[in-house]
């Protein structure tokens, strides 16, 4: 009996051996993938993701203070997506955005619109930069 414990352990072993590598070159190819997918595009159009729990309200608030219009959110409270202005430093509103809080900023169509709500319903800040 324990010849057979030996055998599966050397097989389990040896499985290992073989997929492992594979598994690991799976894994780095999907997370650099996903990390060209969702990294912030060079457009106006941007979604920010603060931590879970934050209220709708809360994520909106914190978002115009940073000087952006937004546009919508996305299927949960704390993500939303913006609009950075014409004028002004880009780096900037996103270091403002990281001091108030953001998780990290994305590129919405990446991650297909965030799961994004229809964003009609949402009033829209208004402006010449916009």
């Amino acid at each position: 009996m324990s010849g057979s414990s030996q055998n599966t352990a050397s097989s389990q072993a040896d499985t290992a051996t073989v997929y492992g590598p594979a598994l690991f070159c799976f894994l780095i190819s999907f997370l650099a993938l996903l990390f060209v997918k969702l990294a912030p595009a060079d457009s106006r159009n941007l979604a920010v993701v603060f931590p879970a729990g934050y209220s709708l309200e809360e994520s909106f608030r914190k978002t115009t203070a940073s000087g952006v219009y937004v546009t919508g959110n996305g299927a949960f409270d704390n993500i939303v997506h913006f609009r950075t202005p014409r004028e002004g430093s880009r780096q900037t509103i996103l270091n403002k955005l990281y001091a108030a809080g953001a998780i990290v900023i994305i590129n919405p169509f990446g991650a297909a619109g965030c799961f994004a709500r229809n964003t009609a319903q949402y009033p829209k800040k208004v402006s010449k930069n916009a």
